[in-house]
């Protein structure tokens, strides 16, 4: 996503205890490389400091709208299974048979990760997956009620389902379902 950012295009700045206070920056040029290690770019920007109001060796930060990124998949950590050197998530079918998939995590926002690869924004992922969760498993999916002022991770029960997710990386992804083991059936 970070070849997206180019020469030209505007962002908010906030400079450090003026936090309360934004400036217009104006990229003029970026490194056009992503460092392999802190998945990060460096990227110049110009701001009017007219008022002399921002200090030198001031710190700023930069927020970045989700429309100049493009559009990306984010999951609650909670969905994550770490087995390894993989990284997976379970997935529910129509038929409440969980898939376990293995995913390529991107970003990570806190709470939340960038999903790169695996799943698609249609697919209801398991939230707080029992470690001993395998494919094949039968779930129940059932309603859950979550407090919408509540993030996804205090808001799930110990196991549910929510959707994967495209928006920006401040929003909350609320679960849709909770899945529970279906009754053993009798022989």
């Amino acid at each position: 996503e970070a070849s997206s950012i180019a020469a030209g295009q505007t962002f908010d700045v906030q400079v450090g205890a003026q936090s309360a206070k934004t400036y217009p920056g104006k990229v003029i040029a970026t490194s056009e490389a992503v460092s392999p290690d802190s998945r990060t770019m460096l990227v110049q920007l110009q701001v009017d400091n007219g008022k002399n109001e921002i200090l030198p060796g001031s710190y700023a930060t930069v927020r970045v709208p989700q429309s100049a990124l493009g559009k990306i998949l984010i999951l609650p950590d909670n969905t994550l299974i770490f087995r390894g050197k993989n990284q997976q998530v379970g997935v529910v079918d129509a038929k409440g048979v969980v898939q376990l998939r293995d995913v390529k995590v991107g970003r990570d926002f806190g709470i939340q990760s960038e999903i790169l690869s695996g799943v698609t924004e249609s697919d209801k992922v398991i939230v707080n997956p029992s470690d001993s969760l395998s494919t094949g498993t039968i779930v129940r999916l059932t309603p859950t009620v979550a407090s919408s002022a509540a993030p996804a991770s205090s808001a799930a029960t110990a196991s549910s389902a929510a959707p994967a997710s495209s928006v920006a990386p401040a929003s909350s992804v609320a679960p849709a379902s909770s899945a529970t083991p279906a009754p053993a059936a009798k022989k």
